[in-house]
């Protein structure tokens, strides 16, 4: 077709009828009959039109985009400008690469055989057992574990497809090492194997309480109850920390109730350390 003659063309173009589908029609809809209609009007086809093949092509583009078939059902202004840039981008060449793109194939004569082919391959799939949904577990962990980097191992039981083609259970044992960046709900994807039925298996972590320590993301947090002497003259307090180490907090300033103490320790985590003085009864 002349460029101008195109453009004309497509100017008036009503996109559901050039696709033979009604305004309620659905995506599977669209996608059927442009199957259909596009090795049918190819070009290097018997009985094919560029014209028609053009039209086709071009009605696909608005009606495979949401927005752009949101647009035109609205008859909307700004549809008027999106229209008017596909129709100048728009020729023969594009209608062929989004047939490429369909396909798989500029070659209208292979997507016919790959089109059969993928009839029976459908029929095929619809005996096949269904691979079924991520499975997602919680992987509980002590404070000790995540500070120490400690080796986890955790059995699974899945799902998968024998040699036989035939469904089987099995037991799959995921070792984990835990690492000092991990915060509760962190998440941990590994992905499903070829022949695996079961999903992906996502563990989300979750550090279990402690009986010293609260955790704050990246930070620990820990009260002391101070006597009234030692909130007045200073005092150290011992802190056995999660990796084993012992540590010495000094505090030498006079402190009240609203104090708090922060100290950074050579590690992948902060340690925030909350004095706050609960018993005034020292005499």
């Amino acid at each position: 077709a002349h460029p101008l003659e195109a453009t004309a063309m497509l100017e008036r173009l009503d996109v559901y009828a050039a696709l033979e589908l009604s305004r309620g029609c659905s995506e599977e809809d669209v996608r059927r009959t442009y199957r259909k209609l596009a090795l049918k009007t190819h070009p290097d086809k018997e009985k094919g039109t560029e014209s028609e093949f053009l039209a086709i092509g071009f009605a696909y583009r608005v009606l495979s985009d949401r927005k752009l078939r949101a647009l035109y059902d609205r008859r909307d202004m700004d549809f008027s400008a999106s229209k008017a840039d596909l129709i100048e981008s728009f020729d023969i060449n594009e209608a062929l690469r989004i047939f490429d793109q369909f396909f798989g194939t500029s070659n209208p004569f292979a997507a016919v055989s790959e089109g059969v082919e993928s009839l029976f391959d459908s029929e095929a799939d619809k005996r096949k057992p269904k691979p079924s949904p991520n499975k997602e577990i919680d992987l509980s962990c002590t404070l000790e574990e995540i500070y120490n980097s400690a080796s986890k191992s955790i059995d699974v039981p899945k799902q998968r497809i024998n040699s036989e083609g035939q469904v089987e259970n099995y037991t799959r044992t995921y070792r984990i090492q835990a690492e000092p960046s991990w915060i509760s709900g962190t998440k941990l994807k590994y992905d499903k194997e070829p022949d695996d039925l079961t999903g992906d298996v996502i563990f989300t972590v979750q550090i279990e309480p402690h009986p010293v320590f609260e955790i704050e993301r990246f930070s620990l947090k820990m009260k002391q109850e101070v006597s009234l002497c030692d909130s007045l003259t200073g005092f150290v307090i011992p802190i056995n920390m999660p990796d084993g180490r012992k540590l010495n907090v000094s505090v030498e300033e006079v402190i009240d109730p609203s104090y708090s103490k922060v100290s950074l320790l050579q590690t992948n985590l902060f340690m925030s350390s909350w004095i706050k003085l609960n018993s005034l009864a020292d005499h």
